[in-house]
């Protein structure tokens, strides 16, 4: 078989296999490439939201819009003494309590503010006990911070006596007083920075991962499939005739 393989048509036709096999070895590698840079282009950061006003973004009594979560926002009114703890918050690695108070828009809305974070719960409730008559001082406040939507309320919602488990804005309008006529944001606002006694709640912006593109991946490894099959029909001709040969060899007659 050897010698059929060293005929000069079977070199020729291994030369011609051989060619194809590095076009699409080439092919692969081209759509690998192409696999990563999309990958690299899904994963590129969302650009920076700019500063916009509450009331341009999103309006209450309904869900939060995907161009205000998340968005950094300013709002102008005034705090109310409805003030609250939630519990269950994280900072960093560190798990603690946000005081959370009652903001009324000029608009007319009421809207939940998380003040900052403490990381005991009687820091939390000191603030929170000195937090109206500082409110009540500053007078019309213009506040800055991130708009989040409300978090869902937790069965047993009570984590100890006049904690709550979640940042629900639903739970904390059933716990505010006089808003019968009054508006309300679904979501939250976390603001930035915090009151003094209390640590600026740390945000973390999620990174888009990457995003591997696995249909140019099944391509690639479609065209190393090709680069072997033809380096294999190059063989499986070769070995034909060779059979070919050895078969007209025992039919021819002896002496």
């Amino acid at each position: 078989m050897l010698r059929v393989m060293l005929r000069p048509k079977w070199i020729a036709m291994l030369l011609l296999a051989l060619a194809i096999a590095v076009v699409c070895v080439l092919l692969s590698q081209w759509q690998i490439s192409r696999a990563i840079e999309r990958g690299a282009l899904h994963a590129e950061p969302e650009p920076v939201k700019q500063v916009q006003p509450l009331t341009a973004l999103q309006e209450p009594q309904g869900p939060t819009r995907d161009a205000a979560a998340g968005s950094p926002v300013t709002v102008d009114g005034v705090f109310r003494a409805d003030t609250d703890i939630v519990g269950g918050r994280y900072q960093g690695e560190q798990t603690g309590y946000w005081v959370v108070s009652r903001f009324d828009l000029e608009t007319g809305a009421s809207l939940a503010v998380a003040r900052g974070f403490a990381a005991t719960l009687e820091q939390a409730r000191q603030v929170a006990a000195e937090l109206p008559d500082q409110d009540e001082s500053a007078g019309r406040a213009s506040i800055a911070g991130v708009f989040f939507p409300t978090e869902a309320p937790i069965t047993g919602d009570r984590l100890a006596d006049g904690v709550i488990g979640s940042m629900s804005t639903a739970i904390l309008v059933n716990r505010w007083q006089d808003v019968a006529d009054r508006s309300f944001y679904s979501g939250y606002l976390i603001q930035q920075p915090a009151p003094t006694g209390l640590e600026s709640v740390l945000i973390r912006h999620s990174e888009p991962d990457p995003v591997f593109d696995w249909l140019n991946v099944v391509y690639a490894i479609e065209w190393i499939v090709f680069a072997g099959f033809a380096v294999f029909v190059w063989y499986r001709m070769v070995r034909d005739e060779w059979i070919d040969e050895q078969e007209a060899a025992q039919a021819e007659p002896i002496g």
